[in-house]
């Protein structure tokens, strides 16, 4: 019988990496490992201590940095992944007044939470705990866990509210592909034409199909994934902000910066000025 609470600690070399989502919520610690997080239309830098949780079947794949994929690399990446229906604590449990921050907790989570601050080493110890628990235990643990979340502030909403309903409706699979091709592919040339291919439309059905789904140009949209990733390369600090520019996938410097500044509302260099981080 399938526990109604799946915790595991994940050692491997890199993170399984292909866009997918599931009908139970995630929540995930990572211990040691770096890259770029998307979830839902958001795409962020992740890096030790890095807390989220994922509402069920929302879309999320955590890409490591390219350092874990040399020949010579002996990186681990180390996470702590607990997966958990809505209802593990029975069908109407979350229904009681006591349960209702926990339950707000649960419906927010629908377009994924990053935990900051005091919280995430409070919350990443119990987290840390359950590994031993018995099954009994881990369920109370994770009540207590979910407690605590539900009664901070210091967390932000991921993905928008465009996205999660889009995605949830009848054509979710077929976004679906058309955002896992974007996401395995944007640092290579995309055209139009392909990404209809994909979806089985010409492409002027294609952008009125994308438009109404996501509220967003596919251009626009592919223009944000590769800025996400460049903010990763721009805090890694190992190149310059041409190669960098078109590592991400861009072929032209000046447009390249327009969309930078439009996207992150300052210019490439003075965001690497801010948020550089160092990469062991």
């Amino acid at each position: 019988v399938r526990q109604p609470i799946q915790v595991r600690k994940d050692i491997r070399t890199n993170f399984y990496s292909t866009w997918h989502y599931h009908e139970e919520l995630e929540l995930t610690l990572i211990l040691k490992s770096n890259g770029t997080r998307f979830v839902g239309d958001s795409i962020q830098k992740f890096s030790d201590g890095d807390l989220v949780l994922i509402g069920e079947n929302i879309p999320h794949v955590w890409k490591n940095s390219d350092s874990y994929f040399h020949g010579t690399s002996t990186k681990t990446a180390e996470a702590i992944v607990i997966h958990f229906k809505k209802n593990f604590a029975g069908n109407d449990f979350f229904s009681m007044p006591e349960m209702s921050r926990i339950k707000s907790l649960i419906n927010e989570a629908n377009r994924g939470i990053c935990f900051k601050g005091k919280v995430k080493p409070l919350v990443s110890e119990k987290i840390k705990a359950l590994i031993k628990k018995s099954p009994f235990d881990q369920i109370l643990g994770l009540l207590e866990i979910l407690n605590i979340m539900a009664n901070t502030q210091e967390y932000s909403v991921l993905s928008s509210l465009g996205f999660t309903t889009s995605f949830s409706s009848t054509n979710g699979e077929q976004i679906n592909k058309i955002y896992e091709y974007i996401i395995e592919h944007f640092r290579t040339e995309i055209t139009l034409e392909k990404a209809a291919h994909i979806a089985h439309m010409t492409p002027t059905s294609f952008c009125r199909f994308f438009k109404s789904r996501t509220r967003k140009t596919f251009t626009q949209f592919l223009n944000e994934v590769r800025i996400g990733f460049a903010c990763q390369l721009l805090m890694e600090d190992k190149m310059d902000v041409s190669q960098v520019c078109f590592d991400s996938g861009f072929n032209n410097l000046s447009y390249f910066n327009r969309q930078f500044k439009k996207i992150k509302k300052e210019i490439p260099t003075s965001y690497r000025k801010k948020h550089k981080i160092t990469v062991i």
